[in-house]
């Protein structure tokens, strides 16, 4: 079957039904993450009482299972299995197995070294050498981001002198929430990069903001305008005034929110220029270990070059939610944009 996911969520609408022992994806990062999913849900429901069946009598009974190739890429899939592979935390019932074409036989070092010779030196890193870390973004909304320059494999040390930032974008899935700072003299430190579904309850009730409630930090909250609107299915606080994200972190931390936090949205065009500015200017130090969805979003970010916007379309792996929350704790931290950035550069020790 042919994916067809730009028709709308109705197109998952035909698997409703399906009954398979397995699948086999050819590329499977050519696919949306939903269809992925959807497809999981239906593996192992073929003739499942005869399974059932066929278990109780001791008979054997056929393993449910999903087999995909794929080249490297920097969408969905290699968040939620290259990257989990990398680091020891990918799931039991996952199995990645690394291969490039000098594990094939077949492959002679004539087609090896004409590829060489075809393709650009990038290209070729990614797709014949098998490296996943490599940018191909041709359109960079974050400009003069670098991941030899601003990636770190140090476990960073926040200082509690001064303030930390937490930066929300209130989407529901993912909810998000960027930890960063800026130490003058220094620069600015990305901690960490917490994606939780369900919103900001959700987010709130797994525990992964707790350090920060009960740390010894002076935590700035801040995030985008729409943690302000007041929605029907949030909480009705006492008084029967509605909920808004804001007001849940504001009593979840006990501190207050800066009323004018993000009132209005700056410009894209403008936001462009202020994290280029910064990348170019500023000492940059991003965890490593912590910031997979971020560093995936600086490195994958594109421009619409008519209107000068973040490119965003979820089902194509461009979400954006952490490079949303990293551009508002930027803003937050460096209100004048560029003029600010450039002023504290002048500041770093050296």
């Amino acid at each position: 079957m042919q994916e067809n996911f730009d028709s709308g969520l109705k197109y998952l609408e035909k698997f409703k039904g399906l009954e398979i022992d397995g699948a086999g994806f050819e590329e499977i990062s050519g696919i949306s993450e939903e269809t992925f999913d959807k497809v999981m849900e239906r593996i192992g429901t073929w003739m499942m009482g005869k399974r059932q069946a066929d278990k109780r009598a001791g008979k054997p009974t056929p393993p449910s299972f999903i087999a995909a190739t794929c080249n490297p890429t920097h969408k969905w899939l290699k968040g939620r299995v290259y990257e989990k592979w990398a680091d020891g935390t990918l799931q039991d019932n996952f199995k990645y197995i690394p291969s490039s074409v000098y594990d094939n036989p077949y492959i002679e070092e004539d087609w090896i070294e004409s590829k060489r010779r075809s393709m650009t030196p990038l290209k070729f890193k990614m797709f014949v050498d098998g490296d996943w870390n490599i940018n191909l973004n041709k359109k960079p909304f974050f400009l003069y981001f670098d991941r030899e320059k601003h990636v770190t494999k140090e476990t960073l040390t926040i200082n509690n002198i001064f303030p930390l930032v937490l930066s929300f974008d209130f989407n529901s899935y993912p909810c998000t929430c960027v930890v960063l700072q800026y130490i003058p003299g220094y620069g600015v430190y990305f901690y960490e990069t917490i994606q939780v579904d369900q919103g900001t309850q959700g987010i709130i009730n797994s525990g992964k903001l707790e350090r920060y409630r009960t740390g010894p930090y002076l935590l700035n909250i801040v995030g985008d305008r729409s943690g302000h609107s007041h929605s029907s299915q949030a909480d009705i606080l006492e008084g029967g005034e509605m909920n808004t994200d804001y007001l849940k972190l504001q009593n979840y931390f006990n501190v207050p929110v800066d009323e004018e936090t993000r009132k209005q949205n700056g410009l894209h065009t403008w936001s462009r220029g202020v994290m280029s500015q910064l990348f170019w200017t500023m000492p940059v130090f991003v965890q490593e270990s912590t910031n997979a969805p971020l560093i995936n979003d600086f490195e994958t970010g594109q421009v619409v070059e008519k209107t000068g916007k973040l490119f965003k379309d979820r089902n194509k792996g461009h979400g954006q939610d952490a490079g949303d929350a990293a551009r508002y704790g930027i803003h937050h931290l460096f209100p004048k944009g560029s003029s600010d950035i450039n002023l504290a550069a002048h500041q770093i020790i050296r």
